[in-house]
């Protein structure tokens, strides 16, 4: 009796059976089959696809060239696709696909139905479309590279967008420049610098691209004025040319250019303003450079002494802005102070600058304009405790008129102080003489005479003068507030540690300030000894001018409302004057005059926490601002420099008087190849913003004649977009309608198609879009095929080989299983 076998046994025995082997193993294979297995095996063959631009901007030479490259590309590469592109992109599998393709140029012929539905727009193009069609086209089972033959001119799309897209995918972009197709030259734009004020001359600026250097005859007609040609210059690429014009009246004006013997012309037309008058009332300093400023940007600028002021205030009617620079209110008398008033309360616009000129008792304060202004004149009751002195040269140079007028500028700069100040002189040559021991400044007779006995000799040397002064001013009482020396020299001093000298003054709060007197003078060292003191530094040729001089200084010192000292400005309330100035990069101030607001004053700058520098006030039906610092290169020599002083008060002024000026709706009309940007602003007759209005612009001269609605996205600022198809040679009319009311309206000439205009190769952005990606800029033939290190992962299938081996036990088994049975 045979032993009973397991079931393992058993199953051991069939698999020792070869037909069963076989079955067990096909049925495997099939199960695997079924789950279709892969794997993957990395390869460094390079995928290519040509980006090929057949834009009206590319030189029919240059796209042969790209269709020859393209042709090798496809040959060489183990993957290949080409896209087309001009409107927009289609891709390909070869290029004989892409010379098949058809072409047309909507801007000359009209597009039909059927085949041309498909074909591609030569008027246009749109880079970005074309990048990104190739990057979903190529295939990824190998390396990619994309190859874009262009000249880089785009009139749709963002290229830098599509191609960061390549980079986040580890795709490469080489550029390769074609070169663009001589056209000619082409207006593009027409800016003014200012807005056109009837009467004055207005600053134009025309833009003109040509392909190629060459001279043109640029024609212009203004209004129904006659037409005027000149030569123009032109180089490749972008051409500014300054375009002078006169404005003869208010009103709508058109401007017609015309580049003789092209098709190129462009027509808008402008809301000519009644001029801008300004007038500007200056006290005894330096003049300011705002008014020159003010007259590039198209203000008629009128200047007057204090005295030749009005006394009735509608004598002022005829300037829109009265600017008080740096003066005296004693110059000003009550009765041309009462008609300033007057005039603000009615419609008018002051702008007050202080100085050293504008503080006093009897200045300013209490007068009839301080009732209109946003800051009042701060008077203090009790005078500092005061210690000046001077340091005065009196070497031979001197001798003459100099000395003179040295000596008399002394002497009135000692009636500025009070008795109980105190007064020093401190006379040098290369000897030093204490002409007048620091003392109280109420013996004015005896210290004249010590002044009147000084006379020149010797050589100069104004080291032991200051240390003199630094030992005098070092011993007077701790109460004193003000210290300070003023040096006047008219040559070459020694040279010593002047810059150590001056540190241990202001260590004790000593301060100096330096006067230059005629071209011989140490200038360099005597503005770096008032840098290093802190003080001011001043040079004159004419020694008649230091009494002026000495007599700001002693005012200043002896007077609590002057402060002279570096002073950082910071913003207060907002304001539309202060619109685009970065306050970060300002320079610091050198002075200012002390001021308290008013309730109904809103302070616009700042000094520090709570000293108003600049501050607003709507009085009546006019607007005053005050300026505590001044607008002379004393206070503010720095900031006349800086890049935002003159749009400051250009800004500030304009804002004064626009509702005035500018016409209260305003509309501006931009574009991007078809695509219009429209934009106004609304502001009443008072100047303030309009809002919630129903705001549309009517378009009449395109092919679709409508009326496009305008959104609210800001006070007074409304908005839309819209596309206006090409329609070159057309004057597209844009009327602004506000409540459905008539208002303005500007015509533009929709000059020929972006993609007729001349243009240059762009060489930076090519080659800009291709380091985004790690690509290269027209790179030779084998970088194009250049997998740069990098491998893409092919995806093998392994089903296949189930299959396979299935099919092959299964006829295994059945030849196994025929030869068994015969």
């Amino acid at each position: 009796m045979s032993a009973r076998r397991s079931p393992f046994q058993r199953i051991g025995l069939l698999l020792l059976r070869p037909g069963a082997l076989l079955r067990a193993v096909a049925v495997a294979c099939v199960a695997a089959a079924l789950l279709v297995p892969s794997c993957e095996r990395p390869q460094s063959r390079v995928a290519a696809a040509v980006v090929l631009d057949l834009s009206l901007s590319v030189d029919p030479a240059a796209t042969v060239e790209a269709l020859q490259l393209a042709e090798r590309l496809e040959q060489d590469a183990a993957s290949f696709v080409v896209v087309p592109f001009a409107d927009r992109a289609i891709p390909l599998a070869s290029v004989a696909e892409a010379r098949e393709l058809e072409l047309i140029d909507s801007s000359s012929t009209t597009r039909r139905a059927g085949p041309w539905a498909r074909a591609i727009d030569r008027s246009a193009s749109d880079l970005a479309a074309a990048l990104d069609a190739a990057r979903t086209s190529l295939d990824r089972s190998h390396v990619g590279n994309v190859i874009a033959i262009t000249d880089g001119v785009a009139t749709r799309g963002d290229a830098e967008r599509a191609a960061r897209a390549f980079a986040a995918d580890g795709l490469r972009l080489h550029t390769v420049p074609a070169a663009t197709q001589a056209q000619p030259p082409t207006i593009v734009a027409l800016r003014l610098q200012a807005p056109p004020l009837a009467g004055l001359e207005a600053a134009a600026e025309v833009e003109i691209v040509s392909s190629e250097a060459t001279s043109i005859e640029l024609e212009s007609r203004l209004g129904d004025g006659e037409r005027r040609s000149r030569t123009v210059e032109l180089e490749p690429g972008r051409n500014l040319v300054a375009l002078p014009l006169e404005f003869e009246r208010e009103g709508p004006t058109p401007l017609a250019l015309r580049i003789a013997g092209a098709s190129s012309r462009w027509i808008e037309t402008f809301e000519v303003q009644p001029p801008r008058r300004l007038l500007a009332v200056e006290g005894g300093g330096p003049t300011s450079p705002l008014w020159s400023v003010l007259q590039r940007r198209g203000w008629q600028v009128d200047r007057r002494a204090p005295e030749q002021l009005p006394t009735r205030a509608a004598d002022l009617a005829a300037w829109q802005v009265v600017v008080l620079s740096d003066v005296a209110g004693t110059r000003v008398s009550p009765a041309r102070q009462a008609a300033l008033r007057d005039w603000v309360l009615a419609g008018g616009n002051v702008l007050f600058a202080a100085g050293p000129e504008t503080y006093g008792e009897e200045g300013w304060s209490d007068g009839a304009l301080e009732e209109v202004l946003p800051l009042h004149f701060r008077l203090e009751e009790e005078e500092p405790k005061v210690a000046l002195m001077i340091a005065l040269d009196k070497s031979y140079s001197m001798k003459g008129e100099k000395i003179t007028l040295a000596k008399e500028a002394t002497k009135a700069a000692l009636g500025e102080l009070q008795d109980e100040q105190l007064f020093g002189l401190v006379a040098f040559d290369w000897n030093t003489f204490d002409v007048v021991p620091l003392q109280p400044a109420a013996e004015r007779d005896e210290i004249r005479a010590r002044i009147d006995r000084i006379e020149p000799s010797a050589q100069t040397n104004f080291y032991p003068a200051l240390d003199s002064c630094l030992r005098q001013l070092s011993a007077v009482d701790e109460e004193i507030e003000v210290r300070h020396v003023i040096l006047i020299s008219d040559g070459k001093t020694y040279p010593d540690d002047y810059e150590g000298l001056v540190a241990r003054m202001r260590a004790a709060e000593i301060t100096v300030s330096t006067v230059a007197v005629g071209e011989e003078a140490d200038r360099e060292l005597l503005e770096q000894i008032a840098d290093w003191g802190a003080g001011q530094s001043y040079f004159v040729r004419d020694a008649a001018r230091v009494q002026r001089i000495l007599l700001d200084e002693a005012r200043q010192k002896s007077d609590r409302t002057l402060v002279e000292e570096r002073l950082e400005a910071v913003a207060g309330e907002p304001s539309l004057a202060l619109r685009g100035i970065d306050l970060q990069s300002a320079p610091p101030l050198r002075g200012y005059q002390t001021m308290e607001p008013t309730d109904e004053g809103r302070v616009v700058l700042r000094i520090g926490d709570d000293k108003p520098l600049l501050a607003v006030r709507q009085s009546g039906l006019g607007t005053a601002w005050v300026f505590a610092s001044d607008l002379a290169p004393r206070w503010s020599a720095e900031w006349i420099a800086w890049e935002g002083w003159a749009r400051l008060w250009s800004q500030l002024l304009a804002d004064a008087t626009e509702s005035e000026f500018v016409a209260a709706e305003r509309l501006e009309v931009s574009r991007r190849g078809s695509d219009f940007t429209l934009e106004a602003e609304l502001r009443t007759e008072g100047g303030r913003y309009v809002d919630g209005a129903q705001v549309e612009v009517r378009l009449s001269g395109a092919a679709d004649p409508r009326t496009v609605p305008l959104r609210q996205v800001a006070p007074g600022r409304y908005t839309a977009e819209t596309q206006i198809p090409p329609a070159p040679g057309a004057d597209l009319r844009f009327q602004l309608l506000v409540d459905q009311r008539p208002v303005t309206q500007r015509t533009l000439y929709y000059p020929q198609v972006d993609e007729r205009t001349p243009a240059v190769t762009q060489t930076e952005q090519l080659r800009s879009l291709a380091q985004l990606t790690g690509g290269a800029y027209d790179p030779d033939y084998e970088t194009l095929l250049d997998p740069a290190g990098r491998t893409a992962g092919r995806q093998v299938p392994l089903w296949p080989w189930a299959v396979a081996i299935a099919l092959a036990c299964v006829l295994t088994e059945l030849a196994l299983h025929r030869l068994g049975r015969d």
